[in-house]
């Protein structure tokens, strides 16, 4: 049995937790263990049935972003892993000017308060054998839970 100093350790950040969905109910220890093996050994502090889904809090936001970009699979079915305290969208920014760096689109994304969580990809057109930007650039960001919208 935990004492009340263990439970102390334990983070209960929002920002620290993800969705985890799947159509079969999952004993609570082979997703912990699939998690940990992903993140590390004891990096989830929090795992909570709910209908559908587990809620599964993490220790850092880092752990975070490695499971959702490296996936979860359990019994050769992948699992549905997404941001709880963070929304996470593809904004496209239309008819950039293609002297304009993606790090210059990075450093305006940073005072807009979001973060990329993908590269800066980009549209092209399709000339014979070439590949023609076409000025619309493409992001995936996380909002926090006080950004809205970009401007």
């Amino acid at each position: 049995m935990s004492t009340d100093k263990d439970r102390c350790s334990y983070k209960r950040l929002k920002e620290c937790t993800v969705k985890v969905v799947s159509d079969i109910r999952h004993k609570v220890g082979v997703l912990i263990d699939e998690i940990e093996n992903v993140c590390g050994y004891d990096t989830v502090s929090a795992c909570v049935p709910m209908n559908g889904y587990y809620e599964v809090t993490l220790n850092t936001v880092d752990q975070i972003a490695k499971l959702i970009e490296e996936g979860l699979c359990i019994e050769e079915k992948q699992l549905e892993v997404t941001y709880v305290g963070f929304r996470i969208i593809v904004v496209s920014f239309m008819n950039i000017p293609h002297y304009i760096s993606d790090a210059e689109i990075y450093e305006k994304l940073k005072t807009w308060k979001v973060t990329p969580v993908s590269e800066i990809r980009e549209r092209f057109y399709k000339h014979g054998e070439r590949n023609i930007a076409d000025g619309t650039r493409f992001v995936k960001v996380k909002f926090p839970p006080e950004v809205a919208s970009l401007p």
